[in-house]
Formats: structure tokens, C-alpha cells, sequence
């Protein structure tokens, strides 16, 4: 079994940030104020109005297919796993010593969302995977990572395997995350 690592990611806490979406409102808004403000004063208000808002709405669409969502976090540390055995920093922890693990595999840098209505970045930073332990004293530990690339989640089909064969994890569970073929049978 081959020792496999990935990146700690640590959130912040949500900062306000000037939206696409919400750049593309003001704009409506200012928009229509100078619109209806001006129409006496200025004869071709509405076309300037309208060519401005649609200029502004085509770069915001094209900008949301090219750019990276922000980091909101940082790295730091690393999670490795090897069969049974996951290691976060230096902590060492054993399938033993939980009750149960469940993961997280949904997402991988420059991931691009497909079904996505919003002018926002569409490429991930691939930053939203975890791994959830529910410790015997009661505790839980929630850990995020970054996954690489888009099957970076079959580096963790060993470890998927300890955990269905110890009880840990259900087998359907992780057929969603691994898929059938990549189960150990189970005796």
C-alpha cells in the first residue's frame, strides 16, 4: 500500500466581497437612475444606458468562464494515508480509536462547475473535500484538503477499503465515493 498525501486546507471565515452578480445589479440600478433622471436632459440616454449594461454583463460572462474562485483559507499541513493508518500533521490516527470516518471526494483544482447560474469564477481551487472522524470520546474532527486532479480520489481506495472491512465506513457509502470497482470483495 503506497503512502498517499494531500495538502491541509484551513477556511477563513466568509469575508464580504464585491460579488459579479452584485456589480452587475449596480449597474442596472445606475442604469435605470440615469434614465430616469436624464431623459429630459439627454437624447440618447437609453442607448447609452443599455450599450453600457450590456457591455458590462459580456465581459462579467466571459470573465466567470476564465478565472479561479479565491482561496478563502490557507494550506497547512499535510493528511497522509496508508492502509488503515491516516495521519494529519503529526497527529497519528488509527481506524481502531474512531467510530466512524466519512469523506468527502466531490472536487479537484481547475474543476470547472457545469451547471452554474452566476457570473462568478467557475474554476475551483479543488478545496472542498474532507475527511469527517467521529472519535470514541464523543469529539468529531473535521479536515479539509485539496485533490489535484479530477481521479485523485482512487489514492484513497486503500484506505476506503480498511475502513469498510472495519466497520467504519458502509459499503454503499463507499461505492459512492470510490465506485464498485474499486471495493475490495468483502468475505
Amino acid at each position: 500500500m503506497d503512502n498517499v498525501s494531500f495538502d491541509i486546507f484551513i477556511p477563513d471565515k466568509p469575508k464580504y466581497r464585491l460579488s459579479a452578480n452584485a456589480i452587475l445589479v449596480i449597474c442596472f440600478a445606475l442604469c435605470f437612475l440615469l434614465h430616469v433622471s436624464l431623459t429630459h436632459y439627454v437624447k440618447d440616454i437609453d442607448s447609452i444606458c443599455f450599450f453600457a449594461f450590456a457591455c458590462t454583463f459580456i465581459i462579467l460572462l466571459f470573465r466567470s468562464h476564465m478565472c479561479i474562485q479565491p482561496l478563502n483559507g490557507y494550506f497547512n499541513g499535510r493528511v497522509y494515508l496508508q492502509g488503515k493508518h491516516l495521519m494529519i500533521n503529526d497527529e497519528e490516527i488509527d481506524l481502531d480509536s474512531i467510530i466512524s470516518v466519512d469523506l468527502a471526494l466531490n472536487d479537484f483544482s481547475g474543476q470547472k462547475a457545469i451547471y452554474y447560474h452566476s457570473l462568478e469564477c467557475r474554476i475551483s481551487q479543488g478545496v472542498n473535500n474532507y475527511i469527517l472522524l467521529d472519535y470514541k470520546n464523543g469529539n468529531s474532527k473535521k479536515t479539509f484538503f485539496r485533490m489535484q486532479s479530477k481521479n485523485s480520489y482512487l489514492l484513497l481506495a486503500d484506505f476506503i477499503n480498511s475502513a469498510v472491512a472495519k466497520n467504519k465506513i458502509s459499503r454503499l457509502r463507499a461505492e459512492e465515493l470510490i465506485g464498485k470497482q474499486n471495493l475490495t470483495s468483502q468475505n
